[in-house]
């Protein structure tokens, strides 16, 4: 997974960025709990992850930065929806941002929000999985149901083929070998084919999940789609 960190953040950063838009925040619009954001500015990222796996999907992630004068802090994810729903217009008087090199916490924050959605995708993949692996089992299961009953009452059979022959004095020695033998013979036929089709469902069933298994690795592949300084005022 920091493989595909690191190779997906050098692919980011090795395209051109997109136009900087400069906006001003208006303070009264922003939930309490972002209060602390008045006064301040900083950076917000808009990127937008392609999530594989068995159920795929795109998210899109908005990473919010903010300057305390010394470093940048990042909202959390649900802070930065919040800020992402907040009142705002287009600055263009702004200036170029603040002047804090802002490249270590754009990536930490990126790292953060990909390590999230990795994880709730991983989650829902796997969770697919799961539900079709229970299907197979009760596929298999029902599929072999009348070869195992079959196997079963041949058993019983010549379980009761040899019971009856220690007791049936009016049979001749070479009838009753031959009432054995028959029942055994018919016994084994039907345990074999019950292994063969074992063998052929769980074949299937292994070949499936194991498609299936390749199918629910969750690769993220992100793109960044908006970059804007702002302003809270």
């Amino acid at each position: 997974r920091s493989r595909l960190a690191r190779a997906a953040s050098e692919e980011v950063r090795a395209r051109p960025l997109p136009a900087v838009s400069r906006i001003a925040v208006e303070a009264r619009g922003l939930p309490g709990a972002l209060g602390l954001l008045a006064g301040r500015e900083g950076w917000w990222f808009v990127y937008r992850f392609a999530l594989g796996g068995i159920l795929p999907e795109e998210r899109v992630a908005h990473l919010v930065l903010w300057s305390d004068g010394e470093a940048y802090r990042a909202l959390s994810a649900a802070e930065a929806r919040a800020f992402a729903g907040a009142p705002a217009r287009e600055d263009a008087g702004a200036g170029g941002g603040p002047a804090l090199p802002v490249g270590e916490a754009q990536e930490a924050a990126l790292r953060e929000a990909e390590a999230r959605l990795l994880a709730e995708a991983e989650a829902r993949s796997g969770a697919a999985f799961d539900e079709a692996r229970e299907r197979w089992d009760r596929s298999v299961e029902d599929g072999l149901g009348a070869s195992r009953r079959a196997a079963e009452e041949a058993r019983a059979a010549w379980e009761r083929a040899r019971a009856g022959g220690r007791t049936q004095a009016d049979l001749a020695p070479a009838a009753r070998r031959d009432l054995l033998q028959r029942a055994e013979r018919d016994y084994r036929q039907r345990l074999e084919a019950l292994r063969a089709a074992e063998a052929q469902r769980y074949a299937e069933k292994d070949r499936a999940l194991g498609e299936l298994a390749r199918r629910a690795e969750v690769r993220p592949r992100r793109t960044l789609v908006a970059t804007a300084y702002w302003r809270c005022a």
